[in-house]
């Protein structure tokens, strides 16, 4: 049996088939946008997706300029300024939403992309609407 499936092998290969690299960021981003507030890691939707690591991490600098790592932390730092603009839920539990486990590890992360701490962000972007709606007010009567 070794000896056939040697020589069949051999003799008919199966090709293998190769993609363009679009197809599997698209892949890779469709899990992240499902998957992103669960503790996942690149490995992990490299396997999914069924290439290695280097692959997956090529074909993402090649087709977004960024790491799939990259593009995981922002994608998650994006959400949680969402859900700090849009409700009311305590800081930890955005962080916790997001794919962070604690809520340390997120500030760091928040306040490297953002230039200040979800808590900060958070009372201007409040500052923001209620200065939009005082002046928005005020306009309205000229």
């Amino acid at each position: 049996f070794l000896l056939f499936h040697y020589f069949f092998t051999t003799l008919y290969p199966i090709p293998r088939i190769e993609y363009p690299s679009k197809i599997y960021v698209k892949a890779a981003v469709d899990v992240i946008t499902e998957k992103y507030m669960n503790k996942i890691k690149i490995d992990d939707i490299a396997d999914f997706i069924g290439i290695s690591r280097s692959h997956l991490t090529g074909s993402f600098k090649k087709e977004m300029g960024v790491s799939p790592q990259e593009y995981l932390i922002n994608f998650r730092l994006e959400k949680a300024a969402s859900l700090l603009r849009s409700s009311k839920e305590q800081i930890n539990i955005i962080a916790y939403q997001c794919g962070y486990e604690d809520s340390l590890s997120f500030s760091k992360a928040f306040k490297q992309k953002f230039g200040m701490s979800p808590k900060s962000f958070r009372n201007l972007e409040v500052e923001l609407e209620t200065n939009d709606a005082k002046f928005g007010h005020e306009a309205s009567k000229l």
